[in-house]
């Protein structure tokens, strides 16, 4: 997998918009990093969101940048391997 880059708020802005994301969405971030993607879709668009990565440390990010901007009772992060993934809840997939 690629190194870890953060998301831009504009960017971020711009995959919700193109991908019309509505209230009754549920989006997965694969490789989510520190949350940008899936803290705009519930902030901003009150969808549920899913991210999913492996390393442990993002997880742990991105469950604290969660709780600080309010939304981590419409997020669900788990550690595991992308590939393994059960996403079939979800119908928004966030590419970067």
């Amino acid at each position: 997998m690629d190194p870890y880059v953060r998301r831009q708020p504009d960017v971020v802005a711009g995959i919700v918009v193109l991908q019309d994301v509505g209230k009754n969405d549920v989006v997965i971030a694969v490789a989510f990093g520190d949350v940008p993607v899936l803290e705009t879709v519930v902030k901003h668009l009150a969808a549920r969101a899913f991210g999913v990565h492996i390393d442990e440390a993002r997880i742990a990010e991105g469950r604290a940048n969660a709780k600080q901007a309010d939304v981590d009772y419409l997020v669900e992060l788990d550690q595991q391997d992308a590939m393994q993934a059960d996403i079939s809840q979800d119908n928004v997939e966030t590419p970067y």
